[in-house]
């Protein structure tokens, strides 16, 4: 188990008697699971704007890898990081959960502490993904406000989807639009962007002369 993950695990822990994820943040905070098949339930971890969580914009991550766990993202993104001096959560002031409400999910299964096999296909992680918002805003309110999936390398692909479904199956959420930070939206697309890459790299007419 990597570095990361074990600082989630000592935050969990160090925190979980109030429940909450950093004892020093003022927005309210959750973590639990979500099922989303008979097989797999996903794990999230959700922290409130500590200004104005009623009107904050509301962001859901997703990690690349695909593998990667988007929680243990929470320690660069969210409320707390674990001091490597003292080992205890400090107060972060670069997080994002200052101005925005913030979820970290857990996807495709098993990823961190979601439980579950592996999916057969991209089709079906999205599918659980709509499965899981769904519920996840049904149940919390409170952070359906101004909503934007983020993907992440890999999961690009699947944000994109999401965002896709939600809009074509007029979901209950106020959805606003889709971020991608380095995505890979699918392998024709990496070949493209190679071709584009080696041609910028060349003199201009040098790829042709070449041909």
């Amino acid at each position: 188990m990597n570095k990361i993950m074990i600082s989630i695990l000592v935050i969990l822990g160090v925190s979980r008697s109030a429940n909450v994820l950093c004892p020093f943040s003022k927005g309210s905070q959750e973590y639990g699971y979500i099922q989303v098949s008979k097989e797999n339930k996903y794990f999230f971890a959700a922290v409130e704007a500590e200004e104005d969580p009623k009107t904050a914009p509301t962001f859901l991550l997703l990690q690349g890898g695909l593998g990667g766990s988007s929680v243990g993202l929470a320690m660069a993104e969210g409320p707390c990081f674990l001091s490597p001096v003292t080992g205890k959560p400090e107060l972060s002031p670069y997080s994002w959960t200052q101005k925005a409400n913030s979820i970290w999910v857990d996807a495709p299964g098993p990823s961190g502490f979601s439980e579950g096999p592996v999916e057969p296909d991209l089709n079906t992680v999205v599918n659980y993904m709509e499965k899981f918002v769904s519920q996840f805003f049904k149940d919390h309110p409170n952070f359906n406000t101004k909503v934007h999936i983020v993907g992440l390398s890999a999961a690009g692909s699947i944000a994109a989807m999401l965002g896709s479904a939600i809009v074509r199956h007029k979901l209950r959420i106020d959805f606003k639009g889709v971020m991608l930070s380095s995505p890979i939206i699918g392998p024709g697309a990496i070949a493209r962007g190679c071709v584009t890459m080696a041609k910028s790299l060349l003199p201009p007419g040098k790829f042709d002369e070449l041909l």
